[in-house]
């Protein structure tokens, strides 16, 4: 009969007091469910942190410093045929794709051979002039104030993965793009994420705040190749948490999960300022480096 004691009495040996929990126990506790998942919602336009389905706690701070260190490389699509109701059971999408290219081969209702054809994807098949099917990207992240917390996902609504954005204020697809064109790496970065104040919906943007530190680096480096990041980033038709979300009250209402009523709008450009009739100059990485990454001595966070 086993002996459950031992995780009690202290007789762990020397050389593993500092191992913690394997990759390998972390997959296996989240396939057996309930496994620790953790993840960032942006319902209500409020960073909440939510685990196991639980919402903990809500972030009364406007931004939140991560480090991404990880993400799907596709945007993905989900596509519900019935309103959302947020006392009925979880289901899962009628019809969903993983690269946004062509339904997945689990989809139980297809609803075209290709995602560019699909009649759901045609502006006005849902609610207003959007589409019925829903992009989205995951994300995982580390928060910067506590690496040691480990990873959470993240998944993006299309308005806060396309468009252009402004000056400190990028919406996902154009800060990366930015980051890149610069000669840096998004994971080399502390990264703030706030919400556009102007948007009905949750629409978050991103800007770089300071390179990471060597330890921080390595140590979410560690992080984005763990089970644990990679379990945030694929997608799965399961429902990601149990957060009772009001039911949307805009016409020709398309059922969808928890994580996806997040997402209300579509693609677009934000509209300048009628003030602002120069372009914006894009914030220089390179005054970040300049300012943060002193070879002497470590820089203090801000």
């Amino acid at each position: 009969m086993s002996d459950l004691t031992i995780f009690q009495n202290n007789s762990v040996p020397d050389y593993l007091r500092e191992v913690g929990v394997s990759d390998l126990t972390k997959s296996l506790m989240s396939n057996a469910g309930g496994g620790g998942s953790k993840r960032i919602s942006l319902r209500g336009k409020k960073f909440r942190l939510v685990v196991d389905g639980e919402e903990l706690s809500t972030l009364k701070a406007e931004s939140l410093d991560v480090v991404i260190v990880n993400a799907t490389k596709d945007i993905s699509r989900t596509f519900y045929s019935k309103a959302y109701d947020p006392k009925a059971d979880a289901v899962p999408p009628d019809c969903w794709s993983k690269d946004g290219v062509a339904p997945d081969a689990a989809a139980a209702a297809p609803q075209a051979s290709k995602c560019d054809s699909c009649p759901q994807n045609i502006k006005g098949s849902g609610q207003g002039n959007s589409r019925a099917c829903r992009f989205s990207k995951r994300l995982a992240i580390a928060l910067a104030d506590d690496l040691a917390s480990g990873v959470y996902q993240l998944t993006l609504p299309s308005a806060s993965i396309f468009g252009d954005g402004e000056k400190n204020q990028m919406p996902f697809n154009k800060y990366v793009k930015y980051v890149g064109s610069q000669g840096y790496s998004i994971d080399t970065l502390i990264t703030t994420m706030s919400f556009d104040e102007d948007s009905d919906s949750p629409r978050v943007y991103f800007d770089a705040k300071r390179f990471l530190h060597k330890e921080e680096y390595e140590a979410t480096t560690k992080l984005g190749k763990s089970q644990e990041a990679i379990n945030a980033v694929t997608m799965t038709v399961a429902q990601s948490d149990h957060v009772a979300t009001p039911a949307l009250s805009a016409p020709k209402p398309k059922a969808l999960p928890v994580e996806e009523v997040e997402a209300t709008e579509e693609p677009t450009v934000r509209k300048a300022a009628k003030s602002e009739d120069k372009p914006v100059s894009k914030p220089d990485l390179g005054d970040i480096l300049n300012k943060f990454a002193k070879v002497s001595s470590p820089v203090d966070d801000e």
